[in-house]
């Protein structure tokens, strides 16, 4: 009977971890356990971009982001607002800590000014975009024609599906106030794609062959949708990290 238990919390535990999404190079230290998160509080203390230069406005949106995501996921947790982090820290001092963990992350003496500016938090945790790009596709189905058994005749005409991908490359990094070190780190990449079908008719092809003669491209006629919204993606990015926090 009991080895029968342990058999079936061992498949329960293997399904779990099976079901959260990967982070690469994933890392948590001993302190990064339940008992510690349940006693201590979190807050948010950034996202920031290797290519972009976020508004204040950008950066807080994205921050209740993951937040948000946290929260859903491990309910446990205790997190706190972007907006704790600034207040405590003042304006100019909070834009240098985020300009110190966008090129090299946060070492001890910065760690010590936030925990001397918060106390009774234990953990900050901020996201860096490493990535974000857009891809465009484009593909073609031919016109084609089947015959039922009763000789009934189905035609399809020809089609063009456009495609637009966004995939966002995110690491993120939990420091531990206490410790002075990186509690949890880790990277998570996510896509999100829409599509658009476009049924080929005589207008359709007659204004293709148009475009092509003056040198443009197929997009007037059949245009590419917009790609998925950075936030949509960077949820689900958030998402992941959250699934890898540990569980009750």
């Amino acid at each position: 009977m009991v080895k029968t238990q342990l058999s079936l919390l061992a498949s329960l535990f293997l399904f779990t971890t099976a079901c959260a999404t990967k982070v690469d190079g994933l890392y948590v230290s001993d302190s990064f356990q339940p008992s510690v998160l349940k006693s201590n509080a979190m807050v948010t203390g950034g996202v920031v971009d290797t290519k972009a230069v976020y508004s204040r406005d950008e950066s807080n949106l994205y921050s209740a982001l993951l937040l948000n995501e946290i929260k859903d996921e491990r309910k446990y947790v205790s997190v706190k607002p972007v907006e704790t982090i600034i207040q405590a820290l003042g304006d100019r001092s909070y834009n240098e800590t985020l300009e110190k963990y966008l090129k090299s992350g946060l070492d001890a003496g910065t760690l010590s000014e936030i925990a001397g500016k918060l106390p009774g938090v234990r953990f900050v945790a901020l996201a860096k975009i490493e990535s974000n790009t857009t891809e465009k596709g484009e593909s073609r189905q031919a016109a084609s024609e089947s015959k039922d058994d009763k000789g009934k005749v189905t035609k399809t005409p020809e089609s063009i599906t456009k495609t637009n991908r966004r995939t966002v490359l995110a690491s993120m990094h939990v420091y531990d106030l206490v410790k002075k070190e990186v509690a949890f780190s880790g990277q998570v990449s996510k896509t999100q794609d829409v599509s658009r079908n476009y049924t080929v008719n005589t207008m359709g092809d007659v204004l293709s062959m148009v475009n092509a003669i003056q040198g443009k491209d197929n997009e007037s006629t059949y245009p590419t949708p917009e790609a998925p919204d950075t936030r949509m993606v960077l949820k689900d990015v958030f998402e992941g990290f959250a699934e890898n926090f540990p569980k009750e």
